[in-house]
């Protein structure tokens, strides 16, 4: 009863929990799009029932500069569109283009420009000018000044650039603090070194829109992060920049499944190469090893490589004649006796090992040498 009391204020009450990051996020992007809804319906009842003159012209020029802004965001944020467009900054940087588009057809009043037309056309090109060419006029300047090594403009832009460019980042920095929190939390415990390329290829593989273009982008980031500059980088720290490559490209549903399911498969992958090792004593060539697990080159070489670091094998012998031997239980205290279902041991470095280990367990092994 008295933890009761201390956690919630009133004796024989339960504790009330904090919502989760994610249900906050649910409920404002609820609050926004209602909020908007309400705002149009206002707007729409307004006209209806006081039926003001040059009313409607407004409105459509507004709501045209907004579907533009809404563009833009979506265009940027492809990951989750609806996250960043339902968000305050955003809600900054569409209100600005509204008002801007709304000025822009006020200005086309004032000065009456009428790009040689009359009546209906006139009136629907200038709304479309101002709906579409609100920010062309505005981002705008009426001459540059050089300052130094740079040139500022002077006009309109001045002043609307600086706003739109400052709720612009701020929707970035809202959008990269969700993106890194998703990508921790989906790419936990995969390997970069084993499962970088079979993700991309199934990722696209799921996909049926993305273009050549995007998947060499992500190919060439995944090259530059295994370059030798970037050795020292953790593995962990690869597959996060590697799933916020991919959030941006497949959306974190999708690379939820996928992540999940690559990792599974490359632990049976790693199940079947130490199974195999179990079944020939313990030795066996590499070139049987790989003949019999059915693997590539550059697999059998990752593989070997990820369970030489959690010292479970060693690989001895020069090339052409290397032996991939398994270190015994007595040999490696944190080498766990083979069961039927692999134990997943998240391990300090990002790896998903099948067996745990204890730290600095088992010797040091040369650097295996392979023969393709």
């Amino acid at each position: 009863m008295s933890v009761l009391r201390s956690q919630s204020g009133r004796s024989g009450e339960p504790a009330r929990r904090s919502e989760p990051p994610a249900a906050n996020r649910k409920r404002a992007k609820r609050l926004y799009a209602l909020s908007t809804l309400v705002v149009a319906a206002g707007i729409i009842a307004y006209g209806a029932i006081a039926k003001p003159s040059g009313y409607w012209p407004y409105v459509i020029a507004a709501f045209l500069g907004g579907l533009l802004a809404i563009a833009e965001l979506v265009s940027r944020y492809r990951d989750d569109p609806a996250g960043a467009v339902l968000s305050p900054p955003a809600a900054v940087y569409v209100v600005v283009n509204v008002a801007a588009a709304a000025a822009a057809l006020y200005l086309l009043h004032v000065f009456n420009w009428t790009f040689g037309l009359t009546g209906a056309a006139l009136n629907v090109t200038q709304v479309l000018t101002a709906g579409f060419g609100s920010a062309a006029l505005f981002r705008s300047s009426l001459f540059n000044v050089a300052t130094g090594d740079q040139i500022v403009g002077i006009g309109p832009s001045a002043i609307l650039n600086v706003i739109l460019t400052a709720a612009d980042r701020a929707v970035d920095r809202r959008r990269a603090d969700i993106r890194a929190a998703n990508t921790a939390a989906i790419m936990e415990g995969f390997s970069f070194n084993k499962g970088a390329e079979t993700l991309l290829a199934y990722c696209i593989a799921t996909m049926q829109n993305v273009t050549p273009a995007e998947a060499k982008a992500v190919e060439s980031r995944i090259s530059e992060l295994r370059d030798q500059k970037n050795k020292a980088m953790p593995d962990a720290v690869k597959s996060y920049i590697l799933g916020l490559e991919l959030l941006t490209l497949v959306g974190d549903h999708v690379l939820t499944k996928a992540s999940g399911q690559v990792k599974g498969a490359l632990l049976v992958q790693e199940e079947t190469v130490l199974q195999i090792v179990r079944e020939s004593g313990g030795t066996i060539s590499l070139q049987q090893l790989r003949e019999r697990a059915g693997l590539e080159l550059s697999e059998i070489s990752s593989q070997l490589a990820d369970l030489r670091k959690r010292n479970l094998i060693t690989v001895e012998g020069g090339a052409g004649n290397e032996k991939v031997k398994l270190i015994a239980d007595g040999d490696s205290p944190g080498l766990a006796p083979q069961t039927p279902e692999p134990q997943i041991d998240n391990s300090a470095d990002g790896q998903t090992s099948a067996h745990p280990r204890s730290a600095g367990a088992g010797s040091p092994a040369s650097t295996p040498t392979t023969k393709s």
